[in-house]
């Protein structure tokens, strides 16, 4: 039969006759290319079967390198807003320094929060979207935050800035 064997697995209970049991197993080390890979089932012949003639099938996987994917990036430093005080009622603009690594980006938007959006935070102003950006490049995006019915109350943007409307 040829090959080298790269890992074996089991079912988990004794199968009778009719029955089957789908058998998963990862495979980390392959390297690129096209790989011939085979499953066989008893390949010493050790158990008596009525067919012997279907205990391996096969199938060709090609594996390419994978690009890794952009790295977004954006810290404490990256928000800004202008100085002074505000009242309720204000615009505030507030602009975030989206960045990128070292692969370039394509149609990727941007949201800001008051609060993290996963615990209820609440949306600022509309979404942005960033067509492009090149590799390591920044690109800023401005969003309005009005303080209306904010008054006395302290806001935390990307739980890092805080203003007190």
């Amino acid at each position: 039969m040829g090959g080298v064997v790269f890992g074996a697995a089991e079912t988990t209970r004794t199968l009778t006759p009719g029955e089957y049991q789908d058998i998963t197993y990862s495979w980390s080390r392959a390297g690129e290319g096209l790989h011939h890979i085979f499953a066989v089932v008893d390949p010493a012949n050790a158990v008596t079967e009525c067919r012997e003639d279907d205990n391996r099938t096969g199938v060709d996987v090609t594996v390419s390198l994978v690009q890794p994917f952009p790295d977004l990036k954006i810290g404490t430093e990256d928000i800004t807003m202008p100085a002074g005080a505000f009242t309720e009622g204000s615009i505030i603009p507030i602009t975030a320094a989206v960045g990128t690594s070292a692969l370039p980006l394509r149609d990727v938007s941007v949201s800001l929060y008051l609060g993290s959006p996963s615990a209820g935070g609440v949306q600022i102003g509309a979404t942005t979207a960033i067509t492009s950006l090149d590799a390591g490049g920044s690109i800023p995006a401005v969003f309005s935050f009005d303080t209306l019915a904010g008054r006395g109350t302290t806001w935390y943007i990307l739980p890092l800035t805080r203003i007190t409307a």
